[in-house]
């Protein structure tokens, strides 16, 4: 969890060796979907449901790194979707208590006593920060790659009509009028 290049191209590995949809269909023409995996591998996927809560919280760091470029942001959303689809939300709050040195130093001071507080409510405080922190960092990168998704869809079926208008045989000249192929 130390090598977090190592670490995302496993996944990268796992995604790429994975087929993207397993569709079968049935004798009677029903579609079913093969959804036993989400990382693209069942191993994968129990090693992310048992993941011990320190290690759940410094790959969460990683998937906020790596979903700040678009070209580790697949795989950064894919990691993302089976933790939150895999762990609870109890789990993935309490990874960030449980996460040694967390090296926040936003966090307020309690006053100045300190030393009075006891140290569960100290882990809280650093804990809600992580959390926090890590959430609004996804957020913002999330929403910028998912309108880039949205644009490309568009611009697919953009494509999808002229290649569909060029297979008619029809193509417009210089002066806008139909030229037979």
């Amino acid at each position: 969890m130390d090598q977090p290049r190592r670490l995302f191209n496993l996944f990268k590995s796992v995604s790429a060796s994975c087929a993207p949809l397993d569709i079968s269909i049935a004798e009677d023409g029903v579609y079913t979907y093969n959804t036993q995996t989400i990382t693209g591998n069942a191993a994968v996927d129990q090693v992310i449901r048992t993941l011990p809560l320190p290690e759940l919280g410094r790959l969460l760091r990683h998937i906020r790194d790596w979903n700040s470029t678009s070209k580790t942001s697949g795989i950064a959303q894919t990691v993302l979707h089976a933790i939150l689809k895999l762990r609870r939300a109890e789990d993935v709050r309490a990874a960030f208590a449980a996460t040694p040195n967390n090296t926040n130093t936003n966090v307020p001071s309690l006053g100045p006593d300190d030393d009075a507080v006891p140290s569960t409510t100290q882990n809280v405080v650093r804990a809600k920060d992580g959390l926090r922190e890590v959430v609004e960092a996804l957020i913002p990168y999330t929403e910028r790659h998912l309108a880039r998704t949205e644009r490309m869809v568009q611009d697919s079926y953009v494509l999808d009509f002229l290649i569909g208008e060029m297979d008619g045989g029809v193509i417009l000249d210089d002066d806008g009028m139909d030229v037979d192929c």
